[in-house]
Formats: structure tokens, sequence, C-alpha cells
């Protein structure tokens, strides 16, 4: 699949009003380290809110817990969005779950089906990895400067599946997601309206919708918390965001660990 090429006019005139009126500064980039580590590192100094960082070439990408977001020149988009909260970090819990919503609902709206969500950050496509999210917090004063990083992938699904030994998926085969400026506006202007609803309500009336495309629903998981693994079906959501196991010792709230099938 050929792509056009990121341009920062032709991005902005892909955003939604209401992701106009959020954009303080766009930086669409030839090349990047990583859009998170760029962006953090501002966020340190100043007030992000408003800033988005484009690239199809990010040579040091991150996932959570520091590893590495592998993705050829041009055959991904990596992003990073900057927010900024009154709250504090654990009432911010929801928030890998609420941007896997919007992600889904945008590429919906382009016609890529067969999505569903994997607890707390992935997005899947026929069942395999398609996109990842990665959110980073800096505390400033009273606000909450949140980065919301995501990579998906453009193409080369088929290679990435080879080197790392598990399925990749990518959007090769949906043609309104070829322009990376229509795609990369569509997300921004979903994330935009779905973080707004969060800062307003939390994650609770977001609960049921995020269940409805939960890929691992009422199924049997295993979690991995270091050495520790808690086995359970997951039955959803806490309002917070937290993964709903239920065990032989009765309901367990997850909030972190990595989830596989039992």
């Amino acid at each position: 699949m050929k792509t056009n090429l990121l341009n920062h006019g032709n991005l902005t005139t892909e955003l939604s009003g209401r992701a106009m009126q959020w954009l303080r500064k766009l930086e669409v980039l030839q090349a990047v380290d990583s859009t998170n580590s760029r962006m953090m590192s501002l966020a340190a100094a100043e007030s992000v809110q408003g800033n988005l960082l484009v690239s199809t070439n990010q040579t040091q990408g991150r996932g959570r817990h520091g590893r590495q977001w592998l993705a050829q020149p041009d055959q991904a988009i990596a992003m990073s969005m900057g927010f900024e909260f009154r709250r504090h970090a654990s009432e911010l819990q929801g928030l890998s779950l609420v941007v896997g919503l919007a992600l889904l609902d945008a590429l919906q709206s382009l016609g890529v089906q067969k999505l569903a969500l994997k607890w707390p950050n992935d997005l899947l496509l026929g069942g395999a990895k398609l996109a990842g999210i990665l959110i980073e917090t800096v505390t400033r004063g009273e606000w909450l400067c949140v980065v919301v990083g995501l990579g998906i992938n453009l193409q080369g699904a088929q290679a990435l599946s080879a080197r790392l030994n598990r399925q990749i998926a990518d959007l090769s085969c949906f043609e309104k997601c070829r322009d990376p400026n229509r795609l990369a506006g569509c997300i921004v202007a979903s994330v935009v309206t779905y973080l707004a609803a969060f800062d307003e309500h939390g994650f609770a009336p977001m609960r049921v919708q995020w269940q409805q495309h939960h890929a691992f629903q009422d199924q049997k998981l295993v979690v991995q918390q270091g050495d520790r693994k808690i086995s359970g079906l997951a039955v959803g959501v806490s309002d917070q965001g937290e993964l709903l196991l239920k065990t032989e010792t009765g309901m367990q709230k997850i909030s972190a660990g990595e989830v596989s099938i039992d």
C-alpha cells in the first residue's frame, strides 16, 4: 500500500471544529525518536495542552513498561497529544480505555470492521494487534499534564508478525485509511471528543460501551503481575477502568498487569 505523505495543511483540514478549538500547536515530523519522549520533555517545562506531534517515521517508539514499538518508516503513524486536567493521577485510571474507545470509534467511521479492545491499552483487528496506547503524566503545580501516545500500523503486518512471532494487523486493506492525514485527523477529533466527555463525567458512563468491544469478555484469562499470576473469568471492567476477574477466591479488581487467554 502506497500512502500519501503527512502534511501540516492537509491534516489540519481533516480536523473537526472541536479538535481545531483544542489544537494549539501542530508539528508534523519527518522523523522522530519518539513522539511521546519529545512531548514529555516539553511537558516538564511548559504546558502541552493542545499540542499534537505526528510522524510516520519513529525510530525509538515506546510501549508500556519500556517496551519498544517497532515499525518501518512510513508503515505506521505515531502521534502524541497533550492534555491538562485538574485531577489527581489516581482519577485518570480509566483514561487508556477511553482513548481505546476513541480510536475504535474513529476507525469504524472509516470503514474498519472486526475491531476489539484488549485491556488496558491495545486495539485489535481480527484478533491481532493493530494499535497501542501509551499514557504518560507530569505534574506541574495543580495541573496534571497528560501525554496520550498512539501507534497505528498502516502496513507491514506480515513482516512484523514474523519478526515478533505473534499476530500483528495493519490497515492496508482499508481504502479510507490510506491517506494518513485523513486517518490522523479523524483519530485526533475522536480523542478530543472522548476526553472532553471523560473530563466531565469520568469513565463510568463509558464502561458498558467498552465492555461491548472487549476482546476477552466472559473468557478465562491470566494476568501476570511480576512473579504473580492471577487466573479468572473476565466479567468486565469497573467504573474506574479496572479489569474485573471472577476468581476461585472471589471477584478481584486488576489495575495493572499483562493479560493473556488462559
